[in-house]
């Protein structure tokens, strides 16, 4: 299992959160490669970030979209990736489980069954939760998910994950969830990743975008609470396995 955390101007944050945490659970530093924008942001991690936590910085390119597709090719074709936002603070569990163990059994699962992509639960409350596998579609979240390396990219910038999973369920059918695990980290807070560049004007153009392309899977947009649009799954048949 390879670990690629695309990080944008967060050099002093990503090892006080995502590459702690990851010690913590106890993945392996030599799993675990650090993508960022361009040389100068490179030169930035290797000053302020603990060289003991990761494998390496990989200089790829600007904007999450493009990022995404930079790690897509970086990694053979068949590859297990899981990929996180560099702001995770922890994960919410719902039961006791050795994580590294947990998602390697995630992607074994899905090359077994065919499945191009995993998620986690994205909010951690435990009202929501549920301990149980997930099979179906729904939003696979990008802030923690593995995908076995394919064709499939993002066909936008902002709302990535939209895409890939929207794109991802399309031709396969199918996507799985871990709905006992959730990451503990702030959607819109803080400075660097999306927040340098995303405004309002482009998450409208992103859903519109989305909304055009996938009708069948998603409804009209909707603005939320914070004032941002946003667009929400059709009401399919979902398939609950494994732990139900």
């Amino acid at each position: 299992m390879h670990i690629a955390i695309p990080s944008y101007k967060r050099a002093t944050t990503i090892g006080k959160k995502t590459l702690k945490v990851l010690r913590e659970e106890g993945f392996l530093a030599s799993d675990i490669n650090i993508f960022v924008a361009n040389q100068e942001e490179a030169e930035e991690y290797k000053r302020a970030v603990d060289a003991t936590l990761y494998n390496d910085i990989i200089v790829g390119v600007l904007t999450i979209q493009a990022q995404r597709k930079f790690i897509q090719n970086y990694y053979p074709r068949g590859s297990s990736v899981l990929q996180m936002d560099d702001d995770i603070r922890g994960f919410k569990k719902l039961r006791e489980c050795h994580l590294p163990t947990l998602f390697l059994e995630a992607f074994d699962y899905c090359k077994e069954n065919v499945i191009p992509m995993w998620g986690i639960y994205p909010c951690d409350n435990s009202r929501f939760m549920k301990d149980r596998w997930n099979e179906g579609l729904f939003l696979v979240c990008g802030i923690c998910y593995g995908s076995i390396i394919n064709h499939i990219e993002p066909l936008v910038d902002i709302k990535d994950d939209w895409s890939l999973s929207l794109a991802a369920f399309k031709e396969y059918g199918k996507l799985l969830r871990l709905d006992f695990i959730a990451p503990k980290t702030t959607y819109w807070g803080g400075t660097g990743g999306l927040n340098e560049y995303r405004t309002i004007e482009k998450e409208k153009a992103a859903a519109d975008k989305l909304l055009e392309l996938f009708p069948e899977y998603i409804d009209r947009v909707y603005t939320k609470a914070n004032g941002h649009p946003d667009i929400k799954l059709k009401r399919l048949s979902r398939v609950f396995h494994r732990d139900e």
